[in-house]
């Protein structure tokens, strides 16, 4: 499948199955319900693929959604392949696993092969419907076997992108619910009009506009007072507002009250008012519906459609809401609570239950206690903000709830009843706790990693340093064996032997001993005035006699003497490393040219050869301490893995840089960066 992180495009690959699962209409809507098509990449799922790539040791993990023809990545981590196995993950609906695709049937001449694409772990991801919409893959440049640990934190960390799909679905639905709610508004045919407690209009919908004369941009921000009040009942409502902002109840919500209006023509109309008193952020908010009872037939029925509306609206809910009379008994209970609740569709009488708040104990007959009830809570007084509830049905899992619950009152202080809303937050208090876990157990592996580490480098100083003294030794008497005149022929082979193996293990050990020096923060660097071009020509120089061994051609092109301060001895260890490998990795016959030129006032440093090269995937851990190429390790080459990790440490103690990348011409090369001396 083509595409790159956060965008969409390309063929998807692979053959929609028979029962047509990739073009299905109803997981394609669930899809569009996520609200992830739009080409957004998202940092959670970003997380979560890098925990599975970084876990896994893999070249890389996606989170992809898959529509009828083309992906989107949601998620990812690591370089994003042209082609995947996403499609089949999502056309099974069922896990794919593909250890080494070269020898699958099942992926038998897909493209993502040709991509380098070899093993694949993938399951998939779902929406709240239930529905297959992509897949969470882990992929390998490499065959490997899969172990069960591994597959399951796949599936694990699939679960956990399901999640967010939910609650991303969620908001998105929330997000489509609020604006239709808003389109509601504006082609409601009463005025609806929003007040601040200062008395400022915070909203005003279209009828406002045709029933008072005032568009919404210029009223929006007044005092409604100047707009629709007529001046006799100005201080009336100053007062009322002022009363409200220290503290008191308003006299008017909750009701619906008969009131005169004006225009902006001045013309005075009777209107009737619905009140609501709502707090956002501690800030009190007044929202009004406003009708013309000039005919109250047309007012009645206009009335009853409100009525319908609102009952729907609370019906298009997530959250479940319920409300009781004064008596205990229900007036209201929402589609969303009868599922809570395991309650048919069908209005609920009051007669059918004693109390409302039996709806509340674990399955409906085994009521909480009183105290811990929200809605009785708020039906004594209480107000009720973010209690947490268990709802227990019999033969379900308990759910987690979030509760909210207010007491209804009248304006004299009469009790209504009370109303509470409650809202699902199971599966977000299992996301927290996967999340928390993950986060555990990484930590704990990342300590274990780094005890080891601190292990390994204490070993490596400790034998590096113990080996040093016999080392020198054995080489000093090897070249003494060698200077003796008298030696047979085979006594001078094997103390040449001796000699060069000691060289050898010499090597090795002051490579260990500058990555101890680089862990101790003591690989110190000598800055001095130099000339870049006569330390390359020395270099090379020193270097002929191995390359004439083999055969090679060196080319050298150096621009003047390229002044640079930097530390001879260290530069000359970096130089020698890069170019001694360029000699060895290269066959006979080949070529090696080394450049040197000045950049920004510094100088850049290039030795390229026509050699084996490197495996493209492996170039990111070309640097690694101990990191051998696969293809030198094949052909049998002798390397220790620690020369290009102390250069690149050389270089960044110089504040310059190391970096390698393939020749034009087949071979590699490597480039070194030296800043410009400061004055």
């Amino acid at each position: 499948m083509g595409a790159t992180a956060g965008t969409t495009g390309g063929t998807t690959g692979g053959a929609t199955g028979a029962d047509g699962r990739l073009s299905d209409a109803a997981r394609l809507r669930s899809l569009r319900d996520s609200g992830m098509l739009d080409g957004g990449s998202y940092a959670s799922l970003e997380r979560l693929a890098r925990a599975a790539a970084h876990q896994l040791r893999t070249a890389g993990a996606l989170v992809s959604l898959v529509t009828a023809d083309r992906r989107v990545v949601a998620g990812r981590a690591g370089p994003v392949p042209e082609h995947s196995f996403c499609r089949l993950v999502v056309d099974t609906d069922a896990p794919l696993v593909v250890c080494d695709a070269r020898a699958d049937e099942r992926v038998a001449g897909h493209p993502a092969i040709g991509d380098g694409l070899i093993a694949y772990a993938g399951f998939p991801v779902r929406g709240p419907d239930g529905y297959p919409l992509g897949a969470f893959g882990v992929l390998d440049g490499q065959a490997r076997d899969w172990e069960p640990r591994e597959l399951l934190l796949i599936e694990d960390l699939a679960a956990a992108v399901d999640n967010e799909i939910a609650l991303r679905t969620r908001a998105h639905r929330l997000a489509a619910t609020a604006q239709w709610m808003r389109d509601v508004l504006d082609n409601a045919q009463d005025a609806f009009v929003s007040i601040d407690i200062y008395g400022n209009v915070t909203a005003w919908n279209a009828a406002a506009e045709r029933q008072f004369g005032y568009p919404a941009a210029e009223a929006i921000g007044r005092p409604v007072a100047d707009l629709i009040i007529p001046e006799r009942f100005r201080s009336a409502h100053a007062a009322g507002l002022a009363r409200m902002h220290s503290g008191g109840v308003s006299t008017l919500a909750g009701q619906r009250v008969e009131l005169t209006a004006r225009n902006r023509a001045g013309d005075e109309f009777p209107v009737e008012m619905t009140l609501q008193v709502a707090r956002y952020a501690d800030e009190l908010i007044f929202h009004a519906f406003l009708h013309d009872i000039s005919n109250r037939a047309a007012d009645r029925r206009q009335l009853e459609h409100e009525r319908t509306f609102l009952e729907a609206l609370l019906d298009s809910l997530d959250s479940g809401v319920a409300a009781c009379d004064a008596d205990g008994r229900l007036t209201l209970f929402n589609q969303a609570m009868r599922a809570i609740h395991g309650v048919d569709a069908r209005p609920v009488a009051a007669e059918e239950w004693s109390s409302a708040f039996d709806l509340f104990g674990p399955d409906g007959r085994t009521p909480l206690a009183a105290d811990e009830i929200p809605l009785a809570r708020a039906y004594d007084g209480q107000q009720v903000d973010g209690q947490e509830l268990v709802v227990v049905r019999k033969g379900a899992a308990p759910r987690n709830f979030h509760c909210n619950a207010r007491q209804i009152m009248t304006p004299d202080g009469r009790r209504l009843g009370a109303v509470v809303a409650m809202r699902d937050v199971t599966e977000q208090r299992r996301v927290e706790l996967l999340r928390e876990r993950l986060l555990a157990d990484q930590r704990a592996q990342n300590e274990q990693l780094r005890h080891l580490d601190r292990v390994k480098d204490d070993l490596v100083a400790l034998v590096s340093h113990e080996l040093c003294n016999p080392l020198a030794a054995i080489r000093n008497h090897g070249e003494a064996l060698l200077e003796d005149a008298g030696l047979t022929a085979d006594q001078r082979h094997l103390a040449g032997v001796i000699h060069r193996r000691s060289g050898h293990m010499q090597a090795l050990v002051d490579g260990l001993l500058d990555l101890a020096r680089l862990d101790a923060g003591r690989l110190r660097v000598d800055p001095r005035p130099l000339s870049a071009a006569e330390l390359v020509l020395d270099v090379v120089q020193t270097q002929q006699p191995a390359a004439a061994a083999k055969d090679l051609t060196v080319s050298v092109d150096t621009a003047g003497r390229l002044p640079v301060r930097a530390d001879p001895v260290r530069l000359r260890q970096v130089l020698d490393n890069l170019l001694a490998n360029a000699i060895k990795y290269t066959p006979a016959g080949g070529r090696v040219t080394v450049t040197a030129a000045p950049d920004a006032g510094g100088a850049v440093i290039a030795v390229a050869d026509t050699g084996i090269g490197i495996p493209a995937g492996e170039y990111p851990h070309l640097f690694d301490r101990f990191f051998r190429a696969s293809n030198a390790v094949e052909q049998g080459i002798k390397g220790t893995g620690l020369g290009l990790a102390i250069c690149r440490a050389i270089m960044e103690a110089h504040g310059g840089t190391l970096a390698a990348e393939p020749a034009p011409a087949g071979g590699t090369v490597f480039t070194v960066t030296l800043p410009a001396p400061v004055s």
